[in-house]
């Protein structure tokens, strides 16, 4: 009988430490999902591109062409921003959480010829791809599918007085980047990298 209490006991004993265990390991996982929710964006959309555009040393009303996407970059949330202002192309990773500038890069503009120039809306008219036909270009050198691609960035632009299309896209745990002759469809440059999340 005196068996009998003491395993009683004892079993008794273990599930209360086993169920304070987990009540101590719920609470930990609580406050940190709580700093995680919090990480996802303590910095706004808008202090991001200020943040930006005070180190560039610019206005709001002076950037051009201004491209902002948050992501998820080696388990931190960001906010990388693209904009031209003063013949400068500005590149900009921002930390969601805190608003350190992470990474930046700027490179002067390069202007087209100026018989490019002269051409100016004709050569948006003269593009002898559609810009569904472009995506359709990339995701078939990608082996994917339209359904397959997430994250999708096409941009419109002269390139060294060459009209072109910028394609980025993630898709089977990759990042694609694509830059396509908007005239004949002749894909440029490619590039793909594993996508860290």
């Amino acid at each position: 009988m005196i068996i009998k209490k003491l395993s009683v006991i004892a079993l008794t004993s273990l599930s209360l430490i086993s169920l304070s265990a987990c009540r101590q390991q719920n609470q930990a996982l609580g406050q940190n999902g709580s700093a995680q929710n919090h990480r996802k964006a303590s910095v706004s959309e808008d202090k991001a591109k200020e943040l930006a555009f005070k180190d560039a040393s610019i206005t709001a009303a002076d950037a051009q062409r201004l491209k902002l996407t948050k992501e998820t970059d080696d388990g931190r949330v960001v906010y990388d921003i693209e904009f031209d202002a003063k013949d400068q192309e500005y590149s900009y990773t921002i930390d969601a959480n805190t608003g350190e500038i992470l990474e930046k890069s700027s490179e002067p503009i390069t202007e087209a010829p100026a018989s490019a120039q002269a051409a100016g809306g004709q050569a948006d008219k003269a593009a002898g791809i559609s810009e569904d036909k472009a995506k359709e270009l990339a995701f078939k050198d990608a082996s994917i599918t339209a359904a397959d691609a997430q994250r999708l960035k096409l941009t419109k632009e002269t390139d060294d007085g060459r009209l072109v299309y910028d394609i980025e896209f993630d898709a089977k745990d990759q990042e694609y980047s694509y830059t396509i002759d908007a005239n004949s469809g002749d894909i440029l440059e490619k590039s793909s990298e594993p996508v860290y999340d």
